[in-house]
């Protein structure tokens, strides 16, 4: 799974030439304001970026670059990615502030959810957000997530923690069709 499209957007692997982007992303407070951690330096964020773009995708995991479908504007980044290091898989986006507010992360989600459960065979995926990242909360809620408490994720303590589950999915797809 090297490309995931959907009506406005394209998700594909990383390449060298997305480093001054991810970097940029990486350094924003904003952006990075509910990421454990925070901001960071751009010598770190470049760090960060050359290892994604190094990690070969695993049974189609890993992150993809979020770009404008018919411009190729850089958007974010999101993946379904392994949770913790775990077997669990993690629907995992972070936007640039131009793509806030645009309906965007939920489109990826729906994009990447599908490609989980069908081209993967996923039976479940994941999902974290900061307690008061009130944007992302929405989203999941918009994508079914169903919540399963909280647990520690990037750095911080009691983060609400979702789960999704493949027949759930399904469900909700033919009700809304």
């Amino acid at each position: 799974m090297t490309e995931i499209g959907t009506a406005r957007l394209r998700l594909r692997r990383p390449r060298a030439g997305d480093i001054p982007d991810l970097v940029a992303l990486n350094t924003d407070p904003a952006v990075m304001r509910h990421i454990g951690g925070g901001a960071q330096s751009p010598r770190a964020a470049a760090v960060w970026a050359r290892r994604r773009i190094a990690v070969p995708a695993a049974r189609g995991l890993g992150v993809r670059i979020v770009e404008g479908r018919e411009t190729g504007a850089f958007l974010g980044l999101a993946g379904l990615v392994r949770f913790g290091g775990g077997t669990e898989v993690e629907l995992a986006y972070r936007l640039g502030r131009h793509a806030w507010g645009r309906g965007i992360a939920t489109e990826v989600g729906v994009g990447l959810i599908d490609a989980g459960f069908d081209r993967l065979g996923l039976a479940c995926i994941v999902a974290v957000a900061g307690a008061d990242n009130q944007a992302s909360l929405g989203v999941l809620a918009k994508l079914g997530f169903r919540s399963r408490g909280t647990r520690r994720a990037y750095g911080q303590a009691d983060c609400p923690y979702f789960r999704l589950a493949r027949a759930d999915w399904r469900a909700d797809r033919r009700g809304r069709a």
